[in-house]
């Protein structure tokens, strides 16, 4: 984890290091839709998006009038929920697997009119824990399931937003996983979240 936050400062410092680079750095938070997508996720028959949050800080450098790079540091909460199955012969009320992960998105803004902007880019995750809660028949029962999973999860990015004036930022995203969320058990699945975000820039960029 300490490389991949080297990483980053490497990547925010290099970009906006560059002549008349133009700086802005901002918060943003927001809800998180997550799923299991794959062969791994397909027994995860009744599997329901987990509802969730993210939030963090953003960092972004001017390219150009019509494009700009951000770069983000999120701690990011998703997994998967399942409801009324049967395991073992017991009825399972509800299922949820928390992951939550801390996440680096790296993205190009691309501005076909002033304000609005279409963002892709890739992100990479570190899961900092996993954990299995079971309920059923009124008990709850909790248990660190963090060995199933791999540590790191690599995705893609792709969105739509809407830069305002007053130093808001509101945006809608989809991660999609590229590698394995499961550990070396041989399955393959993968993340899946749609994030519903909005921003403040407490540092806008100057035009």
């Amino acid at each position: 984890m300490k490389k991949a936050l080297l990483f980053l400062m490497l990547i925010i410092g290099g970009a906006f290091s560059g002549a008349h680079a133009q700086i802005g750095l901002g918060i943003k938070g927001g809800l998180n839709i997550s799923d299991c997508a794959g062969e791994g996720c397909e027994d995860l028959s009744k599997s329901l998006a987990r509802l969730s949050f993210h939030v963090g800080i953003v960092g972004s450098t001017i390219i150009n009038r019509r494009l700009s790079f951000q770069a983000e540091l999120l701690y990011s909460t998703q997994g998967v929920r399942l409801e009324s199955f049967f395991l073992d012969g017991l009825l399972i009320d509800e299922a949820i697997f928390r992951n939550d992960y801390i996440t680096i998105p790296l993205a190009i803004k691309f501005y076909p009119i002033s304000g609005l902007y279409l963002c892709a880019g890739t992100q990479l995750g570190y899961l900092i824990q996993s954990e299995l809660e079971i309920k059923s028949q009124g008990t709850s029962i909790s248990e660190d399931v963090r060995d199933d999973f791999s540590n790191l999860d690599i995705g893609l990015i792709g969105g739509l937003g809407y830069d305002f004036r007053n130093g808001f930022a509101l945006e809608a995203r989809y991660v999609a996983g590229i590698t394995s969320i499961f550990g070396s058990d041989g399955s393959v699945g993968r993340n899946t979240n749609i994030q519903i975000s909005i921003g403040y820039r407490i540092i806008k960029n100057r035009n």
